[in-house]
Order: structure tokens, then sequence, then C-alpha cells
């Protein structure tokens, strides 16, 4: 039996990294790492939303884009394979949960089902180089995907408050 690669709809996006740093708040949302990480991968595209950066842009290389706040942020999921969240601290991160809805490998710095765990830019360097070499042969992160669309539907959210209700 021959096994076939999955097709992704996702198309040479391995080395394209989306990030959201909060205007304002860019230290607690890890831009001197993101920064760093971008240095030392030339080859990787960031794109970075939410905030303008303006403090920072003298420190972007060409591989960093920073878009501000966007409206749709699901179209740049669609465009990136690598979702990048590195804050101070974090309670349910919501936008961990879309990234991988929306297939998309996340590298994050807390312990997450189906997410790459770094807590340093050299983790994250680590990471993502091995992310770049498995989308190429895996595809979309379609583990993730799963896992988001069977723990975060609305009857399964509604059923967990019910049993802590009940509690």
């Amino acid at each position: 039996m021959v096994f076939k690669k999955p097709e992704s709809k996702k198309k040479n996006l391995h080395r394209k990294v989306l990030c959201y740093v909060g205007e304002g708040k860019e230290e607690f949302y890890g831009i001197n790492e993101i920064l760093e990480v971008s240095n030392k991968l030339p080859h990787f595209e960031f794109v970075i939303i939410g905030s303008t950066c303006s403090d920072y842009k003298d420190s972007f290389n060409d591989n960093v884009t920073c878009l501000g706040w966007v409206e749709s942020v699901k179209e740049l999921m669609e465009k990136c394979g690598i979702y990048l969240r590195i804050t101070e601290h974090d309670g349910l991160p919501f936008s961990v949960i879309e990234a991988l809805s929306n297939s998309m490998y996340v590298v994050y710095n807390r312990p997450f089902p189906h997410c790459r765990l770094a807590k340093s830019s050299d983790e994250i360097v680590k990471e993502l180089t091995i992310l770049d070499d498995r989308i190429e042969v895996v595809g979309e992160n379609s583990m993730g995907r799963d896992f988001v669309s069977e723990r975060f539907t609305y009857s399964a959210c509604a059923s967990n408050i019910i049993k802590i209700l009940d509690a």
C-alpha cells in the first residue's frame, strides 16, 4: 500500500510566521524575541498584526512586516503556516485556538495541546526550523484543527460550564 501525502490547502507557507503584538504592550507580547528570531532566520517572513510597532521600526529587518490592526485575521491565517505567541503570561489563548482551528502550526511559550513549546529565542528558532521541514513533508496541522473542532464546540463548552456549575 502506498501512502499519499495529504493535499494541503496551504502551499509554500512553511516560512511565513504570523504574530500578534498588542499596541502599547509590545514587550509583553514578545516583540524583542520576535525581532531576535527574525535576525536569526532571515529566510522566514514574520507578519506582525495588532500594533504599528512604531518604536521598533528601526530594528526591523526586511523579513518583518508590521500591519497594525487588521479586520480579517482569518485571511492572514490562510496565508501563513505558523503562528508564534510568546507572551509574559496568558490565560486561555483564543488566538492560539483560532490558529489551530485554521490548521496552523503554533509555537507558544506555554504548554498547550498540539503546540510546539518554546520559551527562549533559541528554542523558538529550533522549533521554527523543525516546522519548516515538517510542513514541507506533512502539510497543515490537521491534528491541531481536529483537537479544536472536538474540544471547543458550543456543546462541549456548554457541557463543561454545566459540570463546573453542578460541582
